[in-house]
C-alpha cells in the first residue's frame, strides 16, 4: 500500500511563509482524535486524504473518518487562516457528520458467526480460539505499538494489565471502573484563537502551544496517577506468612511476568480527552488523582486547565461498549452540573465528577435509574453526584463531604456494618426517619454527625454516596500512611 510522508514544517523555528518553504505540508496540531493540516496545493491534500483513507480501512477497520479540503490565501489580510480553519470545522465537518454514512456496510452473508467482542460477523480467531471481527483483529495486531507508546509516555515500574477479566477482584464478584475524562471549554479555546485578529504565522505558532501544553499536562496528570497508585502499594502476610502486595491493603496484586501487574490501563491518551479502565474499588480515587493533577499543570496561554469525569463501575463481565457509554453519559451529567455551579456562583474554574456504581447490571439509561432507584416519594433524591472538586462552604455537593462521610463509616466492625445498612434503609425513608436514626444511634454515628450533620442538604442526601460506596472506594494511601 502507498504510503504518503508528511513532512512536518516547524513553524516556530523558521518564521518564512509555508508557501515559500521546500516541505510540502505543515501539521498545525493533533489530538482529541482530530488533525490540522496545511499543504502546498490543493492535489497533495487530496492525496493525503486518499493514502490515509486506504491505511485507515485496511489497519482500522470500523474506525469512522470525516475529512475536509478547503483553498485558502495565506497571506490574505481579511481572510487568515485562523478563521479558514473556524469555518471548515463549523460548517464543512459538521455538514460532512450530519450526512452520516453514505453505505451501509455489509456486515455478512448467509451462514455467519459473530465476534465474541462486538457481535459483528467474525472474520478468524485469535490465540485464544475466540472468533474475532476485522474490527478487532486490526486491533489486535496494533497491540504491539500501542503498548510501546503506553510504556514510553506513562512509565511505570509495574506492568499495565491487558485482561480485562483481571482487573478487578471483590470476593465471588469481580468489578472493573471504566473512567472518561475531558478538558472544560478546550474546544473554545481553540475556536477563540481562530477568531482572534492573528495572521496565519501567529495563528500556527499559538495552536501548536497550545495542543502541545495540554497534550504536556494531561500525560504529566496519568504518570502522576500512577505514581499515586504506586505509593500506595504495600505488602503484607496472607494466611500463609507470604508477604503480598496489596494497593491501600485492600486491592491485591498479582505479577504479571516478571513485574507486578498494576489494575489499571489508559486505553484513550493524548490530549484532554484521556480515558483508562481500573479495579472497580479505584475507579473514584484515580479519576479524583487525576483531575487533581491536571488541574495542576498551566497551559500555554498562562491559565490552569479545568475538567470532568465519569466512572462507571460495573462486573467485568458485562459488555464493555455499555460500561463505556454509561462512564461518557456520567461524564456529560458532570458537564450540566458545571454548567449550574457556573451560573449560580459566576466562575469558570470548576471541575466536576460523576460516577454510579451498577452491581446488578443496566436496564435502563443513567436518568432513568436515579429516577427509578434514587429518587424518594418527596422528590427528594438519595445522590450528591455529581460532586465537585473544590471545597465550598455553601455547597454540600463536594467530594470532600463524600471523604468524610465516607471515613467516618469505613473501618467499622461488623456489627456497625449491620448499623450501616440499617442507616441505609432509613435514608431510603426519607429526612425524618434519618433524624430518628441518627438520634437513636448517637454514640455510634457520632463522627458522622460531625462530617454530614442530619444526612440531608438542599434536597439531596450528603450520605447515600457514601454508604453505597462503602466496598467501592479505596484511597490512594497505604494503610501505614493511615496510621500515622
Amino acid at each position: 500500500m502507498e504510503q504518503a510522508e508528511t513532512v512536518v514544517y516547524d513553524a516556530l523555528s523558521n518564521p518564512r511563509l509555508l508557501a515559500h518553504c521546500p516541505p510540502n505540508a505543515e501539521v498545525i496540531y493533533v489530538g482529541g482524535g482530530n488533525a490540522v493540516i496545511v499543504f502546498a496545493d490543493r492535489g497533495e491534500a487530496v492525496q493525503f486524504n486518499q493514502t490515509l483513507s486506504r491505511r485507515v480501512l485496511v489497519e482500522a477497520a470500523g474506525l469512522n473518518v470525516v475529512m475536509a479540503v478547503r483553498d485558502f490565501d495565506w497571506d490574505a489580510a481579511d481572510k487568515p487562516l485562523g478563521k479558514v480553519v473556524a469555518d471548515v470545522l463549523a460548517f464543512d465537518i459538521q455538514r460532512k457528520k450530519n450526512a452520516g454514512l453514505t453505505s451501509g456496510a455489509l456486515l455478512g452473508l448467509g451462514v455467519t458467526a459473530t465476534c465474541a467482542f462486538t457481535g459483528l460477523p467474525a472474520v478468524r480467531t485469535d490465540d485464544d480460539g475466540k472468533r474475532i471481527s476485522s474490527e478487532i483483529a486490526c486491533k489486535l495486531k496494533a497491540r504491539g505499538k500501542a503498548d510501546a507508546r503506553l510504556e514510553r509516555e506513562v512509565n511505570s515500574d509495574c506492568a499495565f494489565t491487558y485482561d480485562f477479566n483481571k482487573i478487578g477482584d471483590l470476593g465471588t464478584m469481580s468489578y472493573m471502573a471504566v473512567a472518561h475524562t475531558d478538558g472544560n471549554g478546550m474546544g473554545d479555546r481553540f475556536k477563540s484563537l481562530g477568531k482572534a485578529d492573528l495572521t496565519s504565522r501567529d495563528y500556527v505558532g499559538q495552536v501548536r502551544a497550545l495542543s502541545n501544553s495540554v497534550n504536556v499536562a494531561s500525560q504529566k496528570a496519568l504518570q502522576k496517577t500512577v505514581e499515586a497508585m504506586e505509593s500506595a502499594i504495600e505488602e503484607k502476610p496472607n494466611e500463609k506468612g507470604k508477604l503480598e502486595k496489596w494497593i491501600g491493603g485492600v486491592v491485591k496484586l498479582t505479577k504479571t511476568g516478571e513485574r507486578i501487574g498494576l489494575p489499571f490501563r489508559p486505553i484513550i491518551f493524548g490530549g484532554d480527552d484521556v480515558t483508562f479502565v481500573c479495579d472497580g474499588r479505584l475507579g473514584i480515587s484515580a479519576a479524583e488523582k487525576y483531575l487533581d493533577f491536571f488541574c495542576q499543570q498551566s497551559l500555554s496561554d498562562g491559565t490552569s486547565p479545568t475538567a470532568r469525569a465519569g466512572i462507571a463501575i460495573t462486573n467485568t463481565h458485562f459488555p464493555f461498549a455499555q460500561t463505556y457509554a454509561l462512564a461518557e453519559a456520567l461524564a456529560a451529567n458532570a458537564k450540566t452540573r458545571i454548567r449550574e455551579i457556573q451560573e449560580q456562583e459566576r466562575r469558570k474554574d470548576i471541575s466536576v465528577m460523576d460516577w454510579h456504581i451498577a452491581t446488578s447490571g443496566l436496564v435502563m439509561n443513567l436518568a432513568g435509574i436515579r429516577r427509578r432507584d434514587y429518587t424518594l416519594p418527596d422528590k427528594n433524591v438519595l445522590y450528591m453526584r455529581p460532586v465537585r472538586m473544590d471545597e465550598s462552604d455553601t455547597d454540600k455537593r463536594s467530594r470532600w463531604q463524600f471523604g468524610k462521610v465516607w471515613h467516618a463509616l469505613s473501618g467499622k466492625s461488623e456489627q456497625a456494618r449491620n448499623k450501616v445498612k440499617a442507616l441505609r434503609t432509613a435514608l431510603r425513608s426519607g429526612e425524618n426517619a434519618t433524624a430518628e436514626f441518627l438520634n437513636l444511634y448517637k454514640a455510634e454515628f457520632e463522627m458522622l454527625q460531625t462530617a454530614a450533620g442530619n444526612g440531608w442538604a438542599g434536597g439531596h442526601s450528603t450520605v447515600f454516596d457514601a454508604v453505597e460506596a462503602l466496598e467501592f472506594y479505596t484511597p490512594l494511601i497505604s494503610q501505614m500512611q493511615v496510621n500515622r
